[in-house]
This record gives structure tokens, C-alpha cells and sequence, in this order.
């Protein structure tokens, strides 16, 4: 469940990455529900540069059948870098991080899994510079830590994305909640780009479109 892509989930209002039937079959006589039971994000805890409370948003989206992780202040900048101060230093390396931790509370009866991970960013590198997202993600019980990792090389500005999808779901025991903890690494290096050059990565969903969006299946058990 590790991927390496060029290509980050999307904002609350415009979540729509239309990913369908990405959910694994409960059972050939089984039917999924069309949406899940009423979910309730619980124990929520931020650690990290790259966020606090305030600037993250975590919500569930698509019926409770996704759960979307939203940035309003996630952005790693190196090179001439602007200062509040006036000032503009030369920054060669920068980065932040956001690990979140948090509980799904939801009526007994239910079981769910983790089916597919979507991520969208957007990245402006000057020429030579280089950035990288990793993003590692795991829910109490699954058998290894999902990890999606974007390498990018200047100079590019553009938007970049991915798509993880969990081959074989790990179920969740009946009417039981878990812990799901996902750590959110952005870095950003400027060490051989121009001196008058500014390069970032961003996951800020108030300057463009993105977010983290976590597909969760649902069965009745």
C-alpha cells in the first residue's frame, strides 16, 4: 500500500474526486448501504509546524463515507523568503510536518475499513530547486502504515495529486471504534536554485483547491 507518485484530497465544499466503487464487496449476498452511520470525529489531537487548532479542519464528507483533512495554513517556502519584519532571507532548506490523531465514535452494528486515500497539493519550484510530500496514514489494526510520497523536481508550477487504493481492506471489529493517526511531511530544498528565487509547496486550501480525503467502507455486522 505504498505508492510514488507525481501527482494531494480536496477542499470540504468541493468534495468531489469522484472515485466509485472503490470500496471492497461486503460479500457476494451482502450489499454495502449506500452511505455509512452517523460518524463523530472524537479525541482529536494536532501536533506539528504545519498546523494547530484553528487552521484544521476535519470533517466527514460523501454520506460519512470519507473523511476529509483540510489546511488553512500548511505552506513550506525556501529561497528569498519574505519576512513579516521587512526583511528577505536566503532560506536553502525548509520544512513542516502536521501529525494528527484522532477517534471515529458511530452507533454499534458496524463495521468499516479504510479503502482508498486521495491527496492533492500545489507546488511552485524554481529551477534546480526540489520538493517532497510524505504522507503516512494507519488506522488501529491495519497490517501496515499506508505511506503516499510526491517527489518534485523544478522548476514546475502546477498542481500534483494522488490516488492510494488499499487492495485488501482490514476490517474493523464489529461496533468497535479505532485510532487513526497520519503524520503529513512537506519539504521544500532551494540549496542550488537562484538567490533571487522563491520555491513552495503548499497544502493551504485557502490559495488552492486541496486537501486529504480518506475513503472509508462500510458494512452492517
Amino acid at each position: 500500500m505504498k505508492r510514488t507518485l507525481i501527482g494531494f484530497g480536496t477542499a470540504a465544499a468541493a468534495a468531489a474526486i469522484a472515485l466509485s466503487g472503490l470500496a471492497a464487496p461486503a460479500s457476494a449476498d451482502e450489499v454495502e448501504p449506500a452511505s455509512g452511520p452517523d460518524v463523530k470525529i472524537t479525541d482529536v489531537t494536532l501536533n506539528g509546524s504545519g498546523c494547530k487548532r484553528g487552521d484544521t479542519s476535519i470533517i466527514m464528507s460523501n454520506g460519512n463515507k470519507a473523511m476529509d483533512v483540510i489546511f488553512s495554513d500548511f505552506v513550506v517556502q525556501a529561497g528569498s523568503v519574505a519576512k513579516d519584519n521587512g526583511t528577505t532571507p536566503w532560506v536553502p532548506r525548509a520544512n513542516k510536518n502536521c501529525q494528527i490523531n484522532l477517534k471515529l465514535s458511530y452507533k454499534s452494528g458496524w463495521t468499516f475499513a479504510l479503502t482508498t486515500v486521495t491527496a492533492r497539493g500545489f507546488a511552485d519550484l524554481s529551477k534546480r530547486a526540489t520538493g517532497k510530500q510524505i504522507t503516512t496514514y494507519y488506522f488501529a489494526g491495519m497490517p501496515q502504515t499506508g505511506e503516499g510520497t510526491s517527489n518534485l523536481d523544478g522548476p514546475v508550477s502546477k498542481t500534483y495529486a494522488y490516488s492510494d487504493e488499499v487492495k485488501t481492506p482490514n476490517w474493523s471489529e464489529c461496533g468497535k471504534t479505532r485510532a487513526f493517526n497520519m503524520n503529513a511531511r512537506v519539504q521544500v530544498d532551494a540549496s542550488k536554485s537562484a538567490k533571487d528565487s522563491t520555491s513552495e509547496i503548499t497544502l493551504d486550501s485557502e490559495s488552492v483547491d486541496v486537501s486529504t480525503k480518506f475513503y472509508l467502507g462500510w458494512k452492517n455486522c
